[in-house]
Formats: structure tokens, C-alpha cells, sequence
């Protein structure tokens, strides 16, 4: 690899802090790597400032987060781009048939405008990309001329002594969960309670607890939820929680909880960030779909159907609660080894 410098160009990512931590921890990967390497962020509304900075940007890799409106707009700036020489990569957080299963899931404002507008300019405002990188598989319509430039990999993340192991002493027939999210209906989380209650209806003698760090709006519902369950007392809801607070509240968790909704937005295949977090700390995930970083019968990612059901996420907390778990050190191995940000971009960066 010749390539010296690189821009990382992102768009309102200041609203999103776990966006805005990938972003920045890929830079610092580059860094590590020998690059220059900058995070170049605008908001929204200053997305015609970024024209100039791009056009006159020389450093040998243009990346871009990927923003449906923000790459119409950029279209004649990347092909101006790629005529001078310079590595396009275009990064995909979601597939657009996907994002737009969110955006109706979620009533986004203007919601026919943005549909449309997204079938009028299909896939070929990604044509003068070089490099195009997806974490789940894109439909045929949005991929139409595409493949041979798509990369389809997991999520990397940053790896250092920032993020720290968890100590966790697991007691028998008990297990403390914790998942850690900005509350939406695709986590699934109604599914995690019900499958709490239905496991202690099974097996009374098993102690099943949830620290639920995040805000929503689907949070008012759950909290219902929990009631309505006489979960109460096993279940704590904490808020957002940042820094030294939510460190404490990893501290005495033995198992994580990922996304167990990606059905409701049409997912079978998804590579969490937040999964790669977990497993970075020490802790196992329970998770729903595929994930192209753990075969499904890992030790580390305890897979449950990616429907409605309820039964098997029970199943598997009790059966939980009664084993023992590979150990946090042992699991960060494997985040070390399969995960590490550094890998992820070498690859992107040997298809240039």
C-alpha cells in the first residue's frame, strides 16, 4: 500500500455519539496503520461547505459515511474526485432497503418524498465509488451494478487498554444482563422481558437480572412491560449513562444483550457494533441473526431465532443461569484476534 493520507467525511454524526466513536476510532486505526489520517465532520446543514473542502482535499483516500441525500448532492464532487486520481470508499451503515424499513417503522417525516427519491436514484450514485462497504446483504435493486465493488465484512472496533474487562464472579442458577442502547423497536427488548418472566415460570429457582442502560422512546413501554410482568424487582432501567457511570454498571455483569429485533426491519444478517463492544469488554452477547464475525454455534454469541418468539430466548437464560461461561479474558481474545479495526481496514484498504 502506497497511500499516505486519508479524510473521513461524515455528516450530522455530532447527534449520534456511538457514530461518531466509529468514525473517530477509524481514523485512529488508520493512524496506527501509518496514515495521516482525519475525521472531517459537518452537520447537515453545512453540507455545501464540505463541496470546497472535498474538492481541494489531497489526501489519497476520500472515505464517506454514507447519508442518502448528503451522496446525491455529492455525486459530481466524488466523479470530479475519482478523474483526479484520489480512492473513493463509500461506507454503507445500512442497507438502503433496510434503512428504508426503518424510516417507515419509525414514521420519519416526508416519508413518500424520501421513498421515492430513493428508488429515482438507485444504485448508480454510488458508481464513481471504488470501494463500497456494506455489513449486511443489500437487495438486488440497490446492488444493480455494484457487486464487484462491494466489501461486505463486520463492523471493526478500536481495541486498547480504554476499554476495559469486566470482573464478573457468576453465581450458580443466576445471571445479570445488561444491554446498553438508544431504545428503538428493532432492539427487541419486549422480547428479552417476556422471555425473563417465562424462564422464571419454568424454572423458579433461577435468578435473572437486566440493567437496561439507554434512553428511548419505546422506554415508557418497557417500563409498562416490566410491571405488568412483576419484574420490577429484577429489572433496573438506568438511563443514558457515559464515562465512570457506565463502566460500573458493566461491573458484576455476566452476559450482554444485543439487538433481538432485526426482523422487525427486515435483517437476517447484521453486524452490531455494539456486539463487538460486549465482546471487546469480556462479555458474551445474546443476539438474533447472522453476523458475519461468529459462526452460529460460537461460544461467545448465543444466537436466537430472529422472529417473535419468545420461548427460545428463555431456553437459553435458563440455561445460562445453570452453566459456566468462558472466561472474560478468553473472550476478549477473541475480539482481539476477529474484530480489531485495523484488520478490518487493511482489507478495505488491500481492494483499493
Amino acid at each position: 500500500m502506497n497511500f499516505k493520507k486519508m479524510s473521513y467525511y461524515s455528516y450530522g454524526s455530532e447527534n449520534f455519539p456511538g457514530v461518531m466513536k466509529k468514525i473517530d476510532n477509524t481514523v485512529k486505526a488508520a493512524q496506527n496503520l501509518g496514515l495521516q489520517a482525519e475525521h472531517k465532520a459537518y452537520k447537515s446543514a453545512d453540507k455545501y461547505k464540505s463541496w470546497k473542502a472535498i474538492l481541494i482535499d489531497d489526501a489519497d483516500i476520500i472515505f464517506i459515511r454514507f447519508s442518502f441525500l448528503i451522496q446525491t448532492l455529492l455525486f459530481p464532487i466524488v466523479l470530479i474526485k475519482r478523474l483526479q486520481g484520489k480512492k473513493i470508499i463509500i461506507d454503507i451503515p445500512t442497507p438502503r432497503a433496510i434503512a428504508l424499513n426503518e424510516m417507515r417503522g419509525a414514521q420519519a417525516k416526508n416519508l413518500k418524498i424520501k421513498i421515492v427519491w430513493n428508488y429515482i436514484f438507485s444504485s448508480w450514485i454510488l458508481f464513481p465509488a471504488n470501494l463500497i462497504i456494506q455489513y449486511a446483504e443489500e437487495s438486488n435493486f440497490f446492488s444493480f451494478g455494484l457487486r464487484s465493488k462491494t466489501l461486505k465484512m463486520g463492523n471493526g472496533i478500536l481495541i486498547d487498554e480504554s476499554i476495559k474487562i469486566v470482573k464478573q464472579q457468576k453465581q450458580e442458577n443466576k445471571i445479570n444482563l445488561i444491554a446498553v442502547a438508544s431504545i428503538a423497536f428493532w432492539h427487541g427488548y419486549d422480547r428479552l422481558l417476556k422471555a425473563m418472566a417465562l424462564a422464571k415460570q419454568k424454572d423458579p429457582d433461577i435468578e435473572i437480572n437486566l440493567n437496561l442502560v439507554g434512553d428511548g422512546e419505546l422506554l415508557p413501554e418497557l417500563k409498562k412491560l416490566a410491571d405488568e410482568l412483576k419484574l420490577n424487582a429484577h429489572v433496573r432501567f438506568s438511563g443514558a449513562l457515559y464515562g465512570q457511570e457506565l463502566e460500573a454498571a458493566y461491573e458484576s455483569m455476566n452476559i450482554s444483550v444485543a439487538s433481538l429485533g432485526l426482523s422487525r426491519i427486515g435483517l437476517d444478517e447484521a453486524s452490531v457494533l455494539k456486539t463487538r463492544e460486549y465482546i471487546a469488554k469480556g462479555l458474551c452477547v445474546i443476539g438474533a441473526g447472522k453476523d458475519p464475525d461468529f459462526p452460529e454455534d460460537s461460544p461467545y454469541r448465543f444466537l436466537v431465532p430472529n422472529d417473535e418468539s419468545i420461548e427460545p430466548i428463555a431456553e437459553i437464560l435458563i440455561k445460562l443461569a445453570q452453566r459456566d461461561l468462558p472466561a472474560p479474558e478468553e473472550v476478549r481474545v477473541y475480539a482481539e484476534n476477529n474484530l480489531a479495526l485495523e484488520e478490518k481496514l487493511k482489507k478495505m484498504l488491500y481492494r483499493l
